[in-house]
């Protein structure tokens, strides 16, 4: 089965493409699971981010400026609680009972954790359909292995929708031909 990643700068649209494809792979009849993360914002200030499992809903904190945390990226604690609780779990059932999985993203925060980097390993090695989002920067050995593995997309504000459209193409064609 087929392995996408996207990455682009920050605000390229990385989470908001995720998005899309969710809803143009569930509106097509495709049950999809896994996890998206989404900004905590309050009077325009980024706070943290919040993981959301996107089968069930379950909502969490994966990590905020105010989170207690000895895990720290800049200025953010590292609630990995959620990360694993919400994130992790999101992985395994879908992995289990969905057609297409999401895993938005392997970035410095969810890479704090050791049970997150052998789901997303899992994943990666398995012939499970799957959309990585990835940091853009990350030179680490994970986030470098689902690049090498995957069909690499690089977002800008210029292409996303063009990349939406090439994406949901592909996904779907896939199960056209099951």
């Amino acid at each position: 089965m087929l392995k996408f990643a996207l990455t682009g700068k920050p605000k390229s649209g990385k989470t908001t493409t995720v998005l899309k494809l969710v809803d143009l792979l569930i509106k097509n009849g495709i049950k999809v699971g896994g996890f998206y993360t989404v900004e905590i914002k309050k009077n325009d200030r980024r706070l943290g981010f919040e993981i959301v499992d996107i089968l069930t809903g379950k909502r969490g904190v994966l990590a905020g400026v105010d989170q207690e945390s000895k895990i720290k990226v800049g200025k953010y604690g590292v609630n990995v609680g959620d990360l694993e609780g919400i994130g992790v779990q999101a992985l395994e059932h879908g992995f289990e009972n969905c057609q297409v999985l999401i895993v938005d993203e392997v970035g410095p925060m969810e890479l704090k954790s050791e049970l997150f980097r052998k789901v997303v390993r899992k994943v990666l090695n398995s012939d499970k359909l799957t959309v990585f989002t990835v940091h853009y920067r990350s030179s680490d050995d994970l986030v470098r292995e689902v690049k090498r593995k995957s069909n690499l997309y690089e977002l800008t504000t210029d292409n996303r929708e063009k990349i939406v459209s090439t994406l949901i193409g592909e996904l779907l064609a896939t199960f056209d031909t099951n």
